[in-house]
């Protein structure tokens, strides 16, 4: 019992340490992209071994070499909470993403415990919500009105970004990236074609305000059925400290589902149908890996799940039974 609880501690840490390294820019935030080394750091500490994140520790001046107390436990809370809030207002930026030299100042300030900046922010905000909550029902921007059920909350952000001088923004390039993924827009450094310079055109015209998700469906119809499954795929693993190292060309769309022997269906219209395509872990208890993913209907994986492979043979023996009785 003591051993299953140590190695979940442990897995535990490992996806702290893998997010905070690439929060602080050790890491990048698709593997793919990684240098020789990095990949080296990655798999390090996939393996358990936490010897580099001692060393950026170190370097860093976060040892410890005590138990925290309260008032420091405290103090690291609010810190965490203080990069959360600014990268939400897109003061800093999403995790991965390179840091200007302003935003490296104010990830200085609040690894002092400095906290000047993140309270000058939320006077900023306090101050416009106040203002704008008069309107109650509508959002006046620019002498603009902003009809009922328009994304108020992005407007008022990106409103608030522009006050006092505070021009650091990132929804373009969160736009972008998510645009990358699909493959509706091409890698970074290539050229765009006629089609994809009209989308990007768009995006610096029109984001403001707009939901993240607004340009996605706006231009699905310019992805591939394998873009689509691969940023689902993304999408859904990166963040619960599953290794992901596949790209697009890994995954391969079968006519008929290989586990139930129906027709796939790639139309979006039919996400919610039983024979809509999915992206499945061969392995449960492996990541999203080469080698480790296959492409089975919805119905398929929801009757698989996280099942092992014992209990999926178990499964299919009993109920092989259960139907030469009946």
């Amino acid at each position: 019992m003591l051993e299953k609880i140590n190695t979940k501690k442990s897995k535990e840490k490992r996806k702290f340490i893998l997010t905070r390294l690439v929060e602080l820019g050790y890491l990048p935030s698709i593997m793919d992209d990684a240098t020789d080394e990095q990949k080296e750091i990655y798999n390090q500490i996939w393996d358990l071994n936490f010897d580099f994140w001692e060393e950026v520790k170190e370097k860093n001046g976060w040892t410890q070499k005590k138990k925290l107390t309260q008032e420091e436990v405290k103090l690291r809370d609010k810190r965490s909470d203080a990069r959360k809030y600014l990268r939400d207002y897109g003061y800093l930026p999403t995790y991965g993403e390179e840091l200007t030299e302003e935003q490296q100042n104010i990830i200085n300030q609040l690894e002092n415990n400095d906290f000047t900046f993140l309270e000058e922010v939320k006077a900023i905000n306090k101050e416009a919500l106040r203002s704008k909550n008069s309107e109650k029902s509508k959002l006046v921007l620019s002498g603009d009105y902003i009809p009922k059920g328009t994304d108020i909350v992005g407007q008022l952000k990106s409103e608030i970004r522009k006050m006092e001088g505070y021009t650091i923004t990132s929804e373009p390039k969160n736009v972008f990236q998510r645009l990358r993924l699909l493959q509706i827009l091409p890698p970074i450094g290539q050229e765009f074609n006629e089609d994809q310079q009209a989308i990007v055109d768009d995006v610096n015209e029109n984001w403001f305000g707009k939901p993240k998700n607004f340009f996605i469906s706006k231009y699905i119809d310019f992805s591939t059925p394998e873009s689509r499954l691969f940023y689902r795929l993304y999408k859904s693993h990166r963040d619960e400290g599953f290794r992901f190292n596949i790209t697009v060309d890994d995954i391969v769309i079968p006519e008929r589902c290989p586990l139930l022997d129906i027709p796939l269906s790639t139309d979006p219209k039919d996400k919610d149908e039983p024979n809509y395509y999915t992206g499945d872990r061969i392995d449960s208890s492996k990541g999203v890996v080469k080698g480790n993913i296959q492409v089975i209907s919805l119905r398929a994986n929801k009757m698989k799940n996280k099942a092992t492979e014992l209990e999926l043979l178990t499964f299919a023996t009993n109920g092989l039974k259960l139907l030469k009785d009946v």
